[in-house]
């Protein structure tokens, strides 16, 4: 093993034992064991950061969170879920209809996890 890579998961193991949360363990040990690779120049790392979160999927998630958040405090998403107990209520296994449901309804709306994939390399 390397010597970026001893600091790497020596630092991670340091950062998470003394309670930093993993996301920033993760970061920082990171940013602290690419500094023993003598190899990579600044401009080099600046430019994979950038284009590995530049992504329009990646967009998509705090948008979704937030959207999510204003439908719970503003009462929509409860009275979607009544509306839904109400046509499914007594059915056994209605959640898996309802899921077939949202897939279906997904693809007639021409959204999945592929369309972000293909829109990529459309958007100039």
């Amino acid at each position: 093993m390397t010597t970026a890579g001893v600091v790497l998961i020596s630092a991670v193991l340091a950062l998470l034992i003394i309670g930093i949360p993993i996301a920033v363990a993760l970061g920082a040990a990171s940013m602290f064991a690419i500094q023993f690779i003598p190899r990579i120049s600044e401009l080099v790392i600046v430019q994979k950061l950038f284009t590995s979160v530049d992504s329009f999927c990646l967009m998509a998630i705090p948008f979704f969170m937030m959207v999510g958040e204003l439908m719970m405090q503003g009462g929509i998403s409860r009275c979607l879920v009544n509306l839904i107990q109400l046509f499914l209520g007594k059915l056994r296994g209605s959640l898996a209809y309802i899921s077939v449901v949202c897939i279906f309804w997904g693809n007639l709306c021409l959204f999945s996890g592929y369309n972000c994939r293909d829109r990529r390399h459309h958007v100039s």
